[in-house]
């Protein structure tokens, strides 16, 4: 996987893979 995939939630400073994690509004932290 590359670095991108990895997506961090500036509110709860949270980190979750791109590529696996499919939570509706997820890309809104890419």
């Amino acid at each position: 996987s590359a670095a991108g995939d990895w997506v961090n939630c500036g509110t709860c400073g949270e980190w979750a893979h791109f590529g696996c994690d499919r939570r509706q509004g997820l890309g809104a932290f890419k």
